[in-house]
């Protein structure tokens, strides 16, 4: 059965036939390559959080494009992944948090910081009558439990939070990253924000106190929640979501305890100052932890996909899907699909200085032979046409383990020519164009607003050509 928005490829060979036949295009066979066109390589590595999203949408570029193409991924954290771009050794980077002003300023590389997702980071735990979102904490609380200075779950100031709630008269177990996180990076810089708590610093790594247990990434973070009780961590919230974990609702600037289902990150997001460009130092001081409203949630960030500006050295078929696949992470087929991966869909604004950024990265020049091997002149498809009478699934936004609201699809895009190479078809209703499955808005109507904005993109695609 389809599911609703999923990246994962559910037909195949039939993609890549599809595609193949709407670029006009055979594959790169390999009897008719040469050394020179062999199959390109493209390696990314970086966050542990994004890496469900990330390599469901390699899939999926993979399947759905015009010839051979290999797209790895390596979940080795933020902070990793960064230091591997910046070595040479891999092409992009996934990272959860920016480059600092001071390392962006000290390469001898050209970067482009593109951001395409807005994450939440959750503390997640695990008490056995608690359900997901009942648990209330606030920042001086959570500093109190990370530097071991409140060690019961029912310590006077957390049950003064959460009054009427059963809190254990047990030990509290705190779990933490041992790797370079940008989730840690993340968590200890809303701590930090207030300097009369909490005195550990913030960073990817920090000296934590020996209370705690330490975990390699963010899979190993659900893993250990999951089979501890009366452990407490911090994970992305795709992740949380993903393994069936419990979500404590943080305590916001305005006085709310909300959970990331509840907020809306959308209009967060819209409420950023930001750079200029792509190309900047500046991102490190983009701040979600300034904004107040009862719609704030206190743990968000932007996603980033890193690469160098000029790719020529990479070759024209290594650069070019380097461009397209940045280029894909921004189109409407993939951020349709950010709620499902627990992540949210970037506002229009950050979209357009988003797009206009990857559309200027620099490739190598296309072969004098590249038509005599039909060479394509695109490697990924954005437009797949969705097959009819698909069904949808759980409701973007929900709250971990929630089935389907039922609500309806969002409404018809205008109708217009005949769809472009590149584009999702303007005349089909606005789906899920690799699955074929309706979008459905949840019944909290947080994410009214961003499913206005996609109907936006419409006009935004077109500008394109």
């Amino acid at each position: 059965m389809w599911t609703a928005c999923s990246l994962a490829v559910l037909t195949g060979l039939a993609l890549v036939a599809h595609a193949a036949a709407q670029s006009g295009t055979d594959a790169l066979s390999p009897s008719a390559s040469s050394a020179d066109f062999s199959t390109p390589i493209v390696k990314g590595s970086g966050s542990t959080a994004a890496s469900e999203l990330t390599r469901a949408a390699l899939t999926n570029a993979s399947a759905t494009g015009n010839a051979q193409m290999s797209l790895t991924y390596d979940s080795v954290g933020s902070g990793q992944g960064q230091k591997n771009l910046l070595q040479n050794a891999y092409d992009y980077a996934i990272s959860d948090v920016p480059l600092s002003e001071a390392v962006y300023n000290s390469s001898a590389k050209d970067l482009f910081q593109i951001p395409f997702a807005i994450n939440s980071v959750t503390i997640v735990y695990n008490i056995s009558g608690i359900p997901s979102g009942a648990l209330r904490l606030d920042r001086p609380t959570l500093a109190a439990i990370y530097s071991c200075d409140i060690t019961l779950w029912n310590d006077p100031i957390i049950a003064g939070l959460n009054p009427g709630l059963a809190l254990p008269t047990r030990p509290i177990t705190v779990v933490v990253r041992t790797d370079a996180s940008g989730t840690t990076q993340q968590v200890t810089e809303y701590l930090a924000a207030d300097a009369n708590t909490w005195t550990l610093g913030s960073g990817k790594t920090i000296g934590w106190p020996k209370c705690v247990v330490t975990v390699q990434g963010s899979e190993g973070v659900v893993s250990y929640v999951s089979a501890n009780t009366l452990s407490i961590g911090y994970v992305e919230y795709g992740q949380a979501r993903k393994g069936g974990v419990s979500v404590a609702a943080l305590k916001n600037n305005a006085g709310a305890f909300v959970t990331p289902w509840q907020a809306n990150i959308t209009r967060m997001a819209n409420d950023l100052v930001l750079p200029p460009s792509a190309a900047s130092a500046q991102w490190e001081h983009v701040n979600f932890l300034s904004l107040v409203g009862a719609y704030v949630y206190p743990i968000c960030g932007l996603e980033f996909i890193m690469l160098n500006i000029n790719q020529t050295s990479k070759g024209y078929m290594a650069s070019t899907i380097m461009k397209e696949f940045t280029l894909y992470l921004l189109s409407d087929a993939v951020q349709y699909c950010m709620q499902n991966y627990g992540y949210t869909a970037i506002p229009l604004r950050l979209c357009r200085l988003a797009r206009g950024a990857a559309r200027t990265i620099v490739v190598a020049p296309r072969p004098p032979d590249a038509d005599a091997i039909s060479l394509p002149s695109s490697f990924i498809n954005v437009y797949i046409a969705p097959p009819p009478g698909t069904a949808p699934g759980a409701a973007p936004g929900a709250a971990p383990g929630a089935a389907s609201s039922g609500a309806p699809a969002l409404a018809s895009a205008p109708t217009s020519s005949q769809p472009k190479p590149g584009m999702p078809n303007p005349n089909l209703p606005l789906v899920d164009h690799l699955a074929g499955s309706p979008l459905v808005v949840p019944g909290n109507g947080v994410i009214a607003a961003a499913g206005r904005r996609l109907l936006d993109t419409w006009s935004e695609w077109a500008e394109q050509f």
